[in-house]
């Protein structure tokens, strides 16, 4: 018999079957132009020997520690009074993840805007944008490239095949069926360099969904420096709700924050970048053809359009952002072309 107290002070890797973390990465990037900031390196935990993606779940193996480390870094002083120095994405090109039909459903939440922050055994790592630094994590491994949740010590949830490139595919991409414990294709699932930047949105609320739940309606605009899920947070010009893809959400929400449960408003996926893409109104899923609202007023009652669709009802649009609107007038008309994918 298997002595318990003697597996209770064993070292972690050797309980989980032999695993081990890799070498340290690169040193990232400092978080700023300017003055004292911040960078880091990553390794990843491997099940010792066999493919590490082979395994879908974190808990399959786990390493004992952190599979980052960070350092503060010090660059030129800045030379303007009150100037930071921090790195924005707003109006930069980054790697954005997005799915218009299953990946999205599933795990609206892995996708979304991302960064390079590190290299690691040869290829980028790229961090999503979230704001408590607990977002997913993009890597290689091995013959994968893969998307873990819980800032890469999670279970894997994408992955698409690796090439041979530094690139990270555009195309074929799977992400993770949990109820078959294997992986799916998704033929709309893209990884692609773009702006970032997405407008202010208007909210339009008609009949029963104005009636009850009139005072989400309105003008939302990008938070400066806030990101979850990969997503701007929105908040209401005027008012006090936020518009946001929660962590580990599957749906956009409109709530009082960011940490409230209770939401008035909810899309039916969250699979592009904005809240206003068609695509955030459908969920094949879930069976679901537009927004939902909840009957109450604020977050009172059941929610409504489940079983019906209320588009007439609850209407998102998008306001273009001020680089995509300088864009389109600097080009000449006949050039003019609209990337659709992530709207």
């Amino acid at each position: 018999m298997t002595n318990l107290l003697a597996l209770l002070v064993l070292p972690l890797w050797q309980v989980q079957g032999g695993a081990e973390w890799t070498s340290w990465g690169e040193w990232g990037e400092c978080s700023t132009s300017c003055g004292e900031g911040v960078r880091s390196r990553w390794r990843r935990c491997t099940d010792g020997g066999a493919s590490a993606t082979a395994t879908l779940l974190a808990a399959d193996f786990h390493c004992h520690g952190e599979n980052t480390e960070e350092q503060t870094c010090t660059d030129e002083p800045c030379t303007e009074p009150g100037t930071s120095g921090a790195l924005s994405t707003s109006g930069g090109l980054t790697l954005v993840l997005s799915s218009l039909s299953t990946a999205g459903e599933h795990f609206g939440h892995a996708l979304g805007a991302y960064t390079q922050v590190s290299m690691l055994e040869g290829a980028s790592l790229y961090e999503q944008l979230q704001e408590d630094g607990q977002g997913a994590i993009l890597s290689r491994e091995d013959e994968y490239w893969v998307v873990r949740q819980e800032g890469g010590q999670g279970d894997s949830l994408f992955r698409a095949p690796f090439d041979g490139t530094a690139t990270v595919p555009a195309s074929g991409w799977a992400y993770l069926d949990v109820r078959q414990q294997a992986w799916a294709e998704d033929a709309t699932m893209t990884a692609r360099h773009a702006d970032v930047e997405c407008g202010a949105v208007r909210l339009v609320l008609r009949g029963a969904a104005r009636e009850v739940q009139g005072g989400a309606g309105g003008v939302y605009r990008p938070a400066a420096g806030r990101w979850s899920a990969g997503r701007p947070v929105y908040q209401q010009e005027g008012g006090g709700l936020t518009l946001a893809v929660s962590p580990l959400a599957t749906q956009w929400t409109i709530r009082e924050s960011l940490e409230s449960e209770q939401a008035v408003l909810a899309s039916a996926s969250a699979g592009a970048l904005c809240p206003c893409h068609t695509s955030a109104a459908v969920s094949a899923r879930f069976g679901l053809q537009s927004w939902l609202y909840k009957q109450g007023p604020g977050a009172e009652g059941g929610w409504r359009c489940v079983k019906e669709a209320c588009a007439d009802q609850v209407e998102v649009k998008c306001e273009q952002s001020q680089a995509a609107a300088a864009a389109a007038a600097a080009a000449p008309a006949a050039n003019v072309h609209t990337e659709t994918y992530l709207f």
